[in-house]
C-alpha cells in the first residue's frame, strides 16, 4: 500500500528530477527546445549558461532554486 509519506517523497523526488533535467531549457521557446532535442538526440545532460543571469556556468542536471524552495516549503 502506498502511504501518504510515500506520495510526499515521490512528489519531492519528481520535483527535483524534473527541475534538474529541465533547468537548461528555462526561458527557451518550444521550437528551440525541439531543435535542441533533435540536435542532441533527445533529452541529454549538458552544461549550460544560466538563462536568468546570463554569465554563470551551470553544471549538467544541476537543480535550480525552485527545488530548494520546494524543499523548504515542504519542511515548513
Amino acid at each position: 500500500m502506498i502511504t501518504m509519506l510515500d506520495r510526499y517523497r515521490g512528489a519531492m523526488v519528481g520535483t527535483y528530477l524534473g527541475d534538474s533535467r529541465g533547468s537548461a531549457y528555462e526561458k527557451m521557446r518550444r521550437v528551440d527546445v525541439r531543435t535542441d532535442f533533435e540536435r542532441r538526440g533527445g533529452l541529454v545532460s549538458f552544461d549550460y549558461i544560466d538563462p536568468h543571469k546570463g554569465k554563470r556556468q551551470m553544471r549538467a542536471d544541476q537543480p535550480t532554486d525552485d527545488s530548494e524552495l520546494s524543499a523548504a516549503l515542504a519542511q515548513s
